[in-house]
Order: structure tokens, then sequence, then C-alpha cells
């Protein structure tokens, strides 16, 4: 069996608005390097065929970046801007859409995703384990696990802290009650693990702890236009289109993100965009939120506005201490460009994936570049 893990790696160059939440500094090394150290040396490395790294944004910069700091690590590559021009150059004498290929590119979650994909497809991989640059492996048998896939056409794992999965029971602050995103996930995740089966149905998925089958990146991608919370979009798309994506309670990842206030916009932001456009996403398939409760289907209600600058306004009053007119404009100023992008853009999988099938049937048949 072909197998690969797949990972993205976010940066950003001076102070740049960052297009990714926790991007790291181009002059700094970040947590790459701990995440290398942990996955190459994992005593079931071995069991992988290569591990390829995703620059994002796609530049040289950042490519030679990566190149730097993964020089000399074992059995891995880095996604290179030569391979990402020669496959536009391929679509483009096959005719596909200028839109299509104006999408091949790692400068958003769902499309550095995507590469992730292309990438299996031309290593003619049986299965992909995708991972996040800050997380580390403390399951000695992760890998055994991620290749126990079954009949299922892929599976999602949890994020662990400190060896357990996320248990909130300390009440939220006082700007986010209508913003409960972690607990609700924690919520989510606790019903899934006390459940007497390791493989249950579920509505959550998490794209720094995901196993996809070679079937089901031919079939289906994630939607290049939907901001964040690509991996829950592609949990809905798959299942939409008959595709069976379980949650596995014994796979999971440490996950050990950067904390701070600064990091709220990039995400709240983001997070606007991307609860609205995919509230307008599941009433165009006819999908109540109510059957995604209670997440993410509690962010997809009629209140959502409601929420957000609720959110907005007290998280400037108790966080930054102060009445931040500015981040109150900016909220209700996303929400407007959200909705008008959401009603712009959300009925454009269905034709993309059109798109995609017939590229995955193309790469099927071609050695790598």
């Amino acid at each position: 069996m072909q197998v690969l893990i797949e990972t993205p790696t976010y940066w950003k160059k001076g102070k740049n608005v960052p297009v990714f939440d926790h991007p790291i500094p181009l002059n700094t090394n970040g947590w790459l390097v701990r995440y290398l150290k942990n996955v190459t040396c994992h005593p079931e490395f071995n069991l992988i065929k290569k591990l390829v790294l995703f620059p994002a944004p796609s530049t040289l910069e950042v490519e030679k970046k990566v190149k730097q700091l993964s020089k000399g690590c074992d059995k891995v590559e880095v996604f290179s801007l030569k391979t990402l021009k020669m496959l536009r150059t391929m679509l483009k004498e096959h005719n596909f859409s200028k839109e299509f290929i104006g999408t091949m590119h790692s400068n958003s979650y769902s499309c550095v995703r995507n590469m992730g994909l292309i990438k299996g497809a031309l290593e003619k991989a049986d299965l992909l384990i995708l991972l996040d640059d800050d997380e580390i492996l403390l399951d000695d048998r992760f890998v055994t696990k991620a290749l126990e896939i079954n009949d299922f056409d892929g599976k999602t794992g949890y994020y662990t802290s400190k060896g357990k999965h996320y248990i909130h029971t300390s009440k939220p602050p006082n700007w986010a009650l209508k913003w409960q995103k972690t607990e609700l996930i924690a919520e989510t995740t606790q019903k899934y693990m006390e459940s007497d089966k390791r493989f249950t149905k579920t509505n959550i998925a998490l794209g720094g702890c995901m196993v996809i089958t070679k079937k089901l990146y031919q079939n289906i991608c994630f939607d290049p236009y939907i901001p964040r919370g690509e991996d829950i979009d592609f949990l809905l798309n798959s299942k939409c289109q008959g595709y069976d994506l379980v949650f596995d309670k014994e796979l999971s990842v440490e996950h050990l993100p950067p904390q701070g206030k600064k990091y709220f916009w990039p995400k709240f932001k983001g997070d606007i965009h991307r609860f609205i456009y995919q509230r307008q996403k599941i009433k165009d398939l006819g999908i109540s939120a109510k059957d995604l409760c209670p997440y993410p289907g509690d962010f997809l209600r009629k209140d959502l506005e409601e929420r957000i600058m609720y959110t907005a306004k007290n998280f400037a009053k108790d966080v930054l201490k102060k009445e931040n007119d500015k981040l109150i404009a900016n909220a209700k100023a996303e929400v407007r460009r959200a909705k008008k992008y959401a009603e712009k853009n959300s009925k454009k999988y269905l034709s993309y994936l059109s798109e995609w099938k017939r590229m995955m049937a193309l790469l099927d048949k071609i050695e790598i570049f």
C-alpha cells in the first residue's frame, strides 16, 4: 500500500496581513523543525512512502525556507512551484476553465489541501494521512491505526492536549458566551469518545488528523471557495455525494497551536466568512442546521449575525479593555462582504467538482512530473 503523510506549512513575511490563522514569520524557524523531528523519528515512519510538505503561500521564498528546514530529513519532499507550474500548463493544454486553473495554488486553506490530494494522485497513493505542522505524534501506533480504514472512504481523529482529548469544564469568558466553538467541538468529540464503537458517524472533521482513501480524493475535493473550515466542509461534501467518513476514537494527534490575542481577528474574520458561506451552502443543498448540531450546526442558524456582533463588541471591551469601534465596524463590514461572497460562490462547488474528477482521471494516466 502506498501511503503519504501530507502537511501544509503556513508562513508570513514581515507585517503583511496574514492569510492564515497563525503563520510562522519567515525570519524564524517556528515549529516546523519540531514537527519534522517528531514525525520522521516516529517508530512507524517506515510504513510511509514519504512525508510531503506544502509551503503556503505559493512563493519561491517560502518554498526555499521550507526546503532549508527540511534538508537532511529522510523521506521528506517539498511540493514545488515547478510542479505547480507544470500542473497548470497541463490543465491549460486540456482545456480546463481559467477559474479552475486559477485555484491551483497554496494560498488558502482549501487550495493547499487540494494540492495534497493532487500530489496523492501524482504518486498513485492508496491512502493519504493529513497532519498539520503545529502537531506532534504521541501514539507509537499512530500509523498502524491510521491504516485501519476498513471499508470506509475516510476518517478523522481528534486533537489532544497533554495527551488527553479536550474537555472544557470551566465557564467561557463573557465575550465568548455566544462563540463557543472549541467547547462545542469538545462536546461533540466527547459524545463520540463515549460510544462503545471505535468508528462512529460524525459531523466534525479535523484537517490536521484525517485519513483519505484514493477513491475519496479522486471524487471529492476541498471547496476552494470557502475561506476556512475546509475540513468540515469536505466532510459535508463527501456525505452529500454518498461517501462514508467516520470518527475514529483511537486516532489522535497532540495539537500545539500558538496562543495569544493577536491571533483573534484573523481567525474570527475567517470564521465570519466561513459560517455565513456554509449556512448559505447547506440552504442550497436543503440541509438543516439542526442536523449538524451541536457543531457546526449551532453556528449556521439565523442568529449568526447577532452572535458575531456580540462577540466582537465584548472581545473589544473585555480583552482589549476598551470600546474598539474599529473592531466592531470591521466585523459589520465582514458580515456584509461574507453575505455577498456566499451568494455569489456557494453554488459553484458541483461544477468545480466535475472538473476535479476530469483532472483526476487525467492524472491517473500519467507518470509523476
